[in-house]
């Protein structure tokens, strides 16, 4: 489904019929109309719509690729707020113009990242883009500011596809924003802020042109409808990426004024 020359697509009843024509089954199967829409004995739908559901799970395969290619993650997590939603989280950097690196980590990623930004420094200037699929937490944010004090030249700009382990202002009525306690939330919040108030350093959510640049970063060709995928709903979430996004652009501004 990535590659621009290469089309996966589940049958519809057009397919079926030029399928038939081409076995030239045209006699034997006089009456197919009647069978594609028909309920199966064995089954409790029909062919028509079980080609439909085929082309759901297709659409929702390639939603979730173009996260995943990414992240690695499901969009049913990305609007979470849960410190626990996901085991396992990912995380790509980029030190100037080189090849962008990709990393897996499991509560914190600053000690990795500053090991591996350490070897690359070279006492000039260091342009950081960091895209991690959750924000910094209270130890990410002590190594990065450790990171940014030793090296006077090395700026950092963070983007990040989900807030955990924060009481988040855009879901205050929702039913799972007391799942992080205050205390938890306060915390989580204070390190934020102090990774914005530094100068060198740059907090930011995703948009489309980030998850677009991200995808070039990674190498990866000619996503199709991405623009068009980016504001729908997919996967069972009930709300878009795009919509998501400016959720935590506007949670990141409330942490930020320190608004509760």
């Amino acid at each position: 489904m990535e590659h621009r020359r290469c089309e996966v697509k589940a049958f519809r009843k057009e397919t079926w019929t030029h399928l038939i024509d081409m076995l030239n089954l045209r006699d034997e199967i006089t009456n197919f109309d009647e069978m594609y829409e028909k309920e199966q004995a064995d089954d409790d739908r029909s062919r028509k719509k079980e080609d439909e559901l085929l082309n759901q799970d297709l659409e929702h395969i390639f939603c979730h690729h173009v996260y995943d290619c990414m992240f690695y993650m499901g969009l049913k997590d990305v609007h979470s707020s849960s410190q626990e939603t996901s085991d396992i989280s990912h995380l790509v950097y980029r030190v100037n113009r080189d090849q962008a690196e990709k990393m897996q980590y499991k509560e914190h990623f600053g000690k990795n990242l500053t090991e591996n930004l350490e070897k690359t420094y070279d006492g000039k200037s260091m342009l950081v883009k960091i895209y991690t699929s959750r924000s910094p937490s209270p130890a990410d944010k002590n190594k990065l500011l450790k990171f940014l004090k030793e090296k006077r030249l090395a700026e950092a700009t963070i983007y990040i596809a989900n807030i955990y382990g924060i009481r988040r202002n855009s879901y205050k009525t929702e039913p799972h924003y007391e799942d992080v306690s205050e205390e938890t939330s306060t915390k989580n919040s204070d390190g934020l802020r102090e990774l914005m108030d530094h100068r060198r350093c740059k907090l930011k959510a995703f948009n489309e042109d980030t998850w677009e640049d991200l995808m070039y970063n990674l190498n990866i060709e000619d996503e199709k409808n991405f623009s068009q995928k980016y504001r729908e709903k997919h996967g069972g979430c009930h709300i878009s990426r795009k919509r998501e996004d400016m959720k935590i652009k506007d949670d990141l501004e409330c942490i930020y004024k320190d608004e509760k």
